[in-house]
């Protein structure tokens, strides 16, 4: 994933007076909680590109499919963890780096927002369904987290809309319309660099990520689940 990350998501989350009560939920929450699942994913990821690395390289077909990248002729026989495993291999240095910063930027806010353990099930049924969507429709060897990202990307937009009105203006950038340049951009590159993205799994997981996005309620005191409109 080409990351692009506004200002607004590097920043702190601020606490201006007199917010109304379902905003000042929202921005107690982003300043107190930890996002303790995105450091601890973000490790793994360091962790098995090392070993891949000192293994025979992370840039090796018989490397990558040793360590569990999606392997349609394996999948096929039953190697259905293949869908799982894949997400936490990277490509060369760049592919662990932009994605690393990608699942920082937007993982933060949304583990904070909907807890630790929905947030990492949300994570990895994105990546799952991201790896689904390129057994289906590709036959090539992928890796990488983007799948897992870009369902973040889908339930950050999704969570804009369902949740608008407790989100500060402070805070748009973040969320619903906020990240829909960094979708588009992101789409429209992996669009022009086929032969080495896999975009099958980056659509898998946006459609994963705004789907539980509209399924799974935040996880928080004092804040109401409005109804859609």
């Amino acid at each position: 994933m080409a990351v692009v990350i506004s200002e607004q998501q590097r920043r702190p989350v601020a606490a201006p007076p007199d917010l109304p009560p379902e905003m000042a939920a929202l921005v107690d929450v982003l300043r107190h909680r930890k996002a303790i699942a995105v450091i601890v994913i973000l490790i793994l990821n360091v962790l098995v590109y090392l070993a891949m690395s000192v293994t025979g390289g992370t840039d090796s077909l018989e490397n990558l499919i040793r360590f569990g990248a999606k392997y349609n002729p394996l999948i096929a026989q039953g190697e259905y963890w293949r869908l799982l495993t894949c997400i936490f291999l990277h490509i060369g240095f760049l592919h662990l780096l932009f994605n690393s910063l990608a699942l920082y930027a937007f993982g933060r806010d949304l583990e904070k927002i909907y807890g630790s353990g929905r947030f990492v099930l949300m994570y990895l049924a994105s990546g799952v369904v991201g790896s689904l969507a390129s057994y289906a429709f590709s036959t090539k060897v992928s890796a990488g987290a983007s799948g897992a990202i870009f369902g973040l990307v889908g339930l950050s937009l999704v969570f804009g809309f369902r949740y608008r009105s407790a989100i500060p203006p402070q805070l748009k950038s973040r969320f619903g319309t906020g990240v829909l340049p960094v979708l588009l951009y992101n789409i429209i590159f992996g669009l022009g660099s086929a032969s080495h993205i896999d975009n099958y799994a980056h659509l898998g997981g946006l459609a994963a990520g705004i789907l539980l996005g509209l399924a799974v309620p935040a996880a928080f005191d004092h804040f109401e689940d409005p109804p859609m409109r």
